[in-house]
């Protein structure tokens, strides 16, 4: 029990300053804040129209939102 919570403590520090390393990074502030969408789907479907399942359906209401998005 004491071991995991070391491990845990040790994770909580090393995101932190991770976290904290990154606000700070010049790189970061020169670019546009980004919208990531990552869709998972572990069923072997396709996109035909009426074979779609929700994750399908959920990329082609975003791909129709914006054309410009890279999913």
């Amino acid at each position: 029990m004491i071991n995991k919570l070391r491990q845990s403590k040790s994770i909580s520090l090393w995101l932190s300053g991770a976290l904290r390393r990154r606000r700070q990074s010049p790189r970061s502030a020169a670019h546009e804040p980004q919208t990531h969408v990552v869709i998972l789907d572990g069923t072997m479907s396709s996109l035909d129209e009426g074979h779609e399942t929700n994750a399908g359906r959920a990329y082609k209401i975003l791909r129709e939102a914006n054309p410009d998005l890279s999913l």
